[in-house]
Formats: structure tokens, sequence, C-alpha cells
């Protein structure tokens, strides 16, 4: 499947997206979860997690005083946005340095 998508010019992340609607057991990519193309930019990964964060984060609920579901819900969007961040950084990092 992965093989059609390269052919047919589908990118990575939206190869991600489609292939989530017939996988669900399968981890979604953290660039999925940023909404990012893998060729986002640094700028533009620390850009789309930030968005996230300050939109989901659980502070911005509760002074809003959402019911508290809704505040568990933004703190696990938040955790997974932080997730997804931080996994990409240590990829771009280990690229790095694997090219050295």
């Amino acid at each position: 499947l992965a093989d059609v998508a390269v052919h047919m010019g589908i990118k990575g992340s939206e190869y991600s997206r489609i292939s989530m609607q017939y996988f669900p057991d399968r981890e979604p990519s953290p660039y999925l979860i940023l909404g990012i193309d893998e060729a986002a930019s640094d700028q533009e990964l620390k850009s789309a997690w930030l968005k996230i964060v300050n939109s989901m984060h659980p502070d911005n609920f509760i002074a809003r005083g959402e019911p508290i579901e809704f505040v568990k819900l933004a703190n696990q969007h938040t955790a997974l946005a932080n997730d997804a961040y931080r996994q990409i950084k240590a990829m771009r990092t280990q690229s790095k340095n694997e090219k050295i």
C-alpha cells in the first residue's frame, strides 16, 4: 500500500492520514498529530505544536469553566502534541547526527 502511495505521488503525511482509516490500531504519525507534512521546516514544526498546545491547554478549559471531561480531553490532546513534537525533534536530531 505504501509503495502504491509513492507511485501515486501521495506524500508521507497524507498517506498516514488516509491509512489511519484502514488501520485504526496503528500508532498515528507524529506529523499527522501536529497536522504538518514531513518536509515542514523546524519553524513550521514549532508553530504547529504551539498552536495546538496554546489552544488545547487544559488551563484554558478550566479558566472558561468547561466540564471536567473537556479538561481531560484537552490534557490528552496536549500530551499527544507534546509527545509528537519530542518524537519529531528526536528523529531530526538523529538524522542530522547520522549525516555527520
